[in-house]
């Protein structure tokens, strides 16, 4: 978290208020959405909360009472107080787990400022490497799978490597740590379905509807190892853009198809329309 305010259940907290200890906090079984806002407002709101009601539903039991216009509040005060520019930012959205069989509490921290407006290619292509690791409920975006992905994020860069490539039990390649992997073969794109391992979340739906603004077939099947080195292409899509693997296993790839994209994604940052249809 960054920032010396954070917003829980709509008040503003300071680490240095009444104790507040926000790792403690955060120590605490809790679902996760990542926000990225423009000019202080959240894009794709619904889609957000959405998916992390439909996590609440199925792991906890609980149908959760959040509207859009509330967050939309909390994410701007929660920007506003800790004096972050109106430009491009990441906000986090945290759900706790139950209490007493009653929703437990939200939180919303600032994250990080990015570097472009809007979403972009990212500068520089990166190097990754396929890590075996296996958590529980990977479809969901929880605090087990972001401990997860943060242990095999940090061995990778000790290993030489910028990204580590989830590949589960059954041999499946799920993702590129918390972010949707694309994999190019011709002129299709292959990523794993949220039925074998994927994680649905928002930046899966905008990276599949990036393909398809590029006049892409897009295929929800099955990645695995000996099908990244076969294939074209390595992409995968996160809260700043599009990011192209330059190297992955050894192999090196091309990065037509993120040039694509990323044409794409300029064009809606002039235009200041971000959200492709996903609201």
């Amino acid at each position: 978290m960054q920032g010396d305010r954070i917003c829980i259940d709509g008040v503003l907290r300071a680490e240095d208020e009444l104790r507040f200890d926000p790792d403690r906090v955060l120590s605490q079984g809790y679902l996760y959405q990542r926000i990225h806002t423009f000019e202080h407002r959240p894009l794709h709101i619904a889609t957000h909360l959405r998916l992390i009601q439909k996590s609440y539903r199925i792991l906890y039991g609980i149908e959760l009472a959040l509207d859009e216009e509330t967050l939309r509040q909390e994410i701007a005060l929660t920007l506003r107080e800790n004096r972050y520019p109106e430009v491009s930012n990441l906000v986090t959205l945290y759900l706790f787990a139950p209490r007493e069989e009653r929703p437990g509490s939200r939180m919303i921290s600032c994250t990080e400022t990015f570097v472009y407006p809007g979403y972009t290619l990212w500068h520089s292509r990166l190097r990754a490497c396929t890590l075996p690791y296996d958590y529980p409920f990977p479809e969901h975006e929880t605090a087990l799978s972001r401990i997860a992905h943060t242990f095999a994020q940090g061995y990778a860069l000790r290993t030489g490597c910028d990204l580590a490539l989830t590949e589960n039990g059954s041999g499946v390649v799920t993702g590129a740590g918390e972010n949707p992997l694309f994999a190019v073969f011709d002129n299709r794109v292959l990523t794993t379905s949220i039925e074998n391992g994927a994680a649905e979340s928002l930046w899966r739906h905008l990276g599949i509807r990036l393909c398809q603004e590029a006049a892409l077939e897009v295929e929800e099947s099955v990645l695995t190892e000996e099908m990244l080195k076969r294939c074209d292409e390595l992409f995968c899509m996160t809260p700043q853009g599009v990011v192209s693997l330059k190297e992955w296993n050894g192999r090196l790839g091309f990065n037509i198809v993120a040039e694509k994209t990323g044409a794409i994604l300029d064009r809606a940052v002039r235009a200041k329309e971000f959200e492709f249809g996903i609201r």
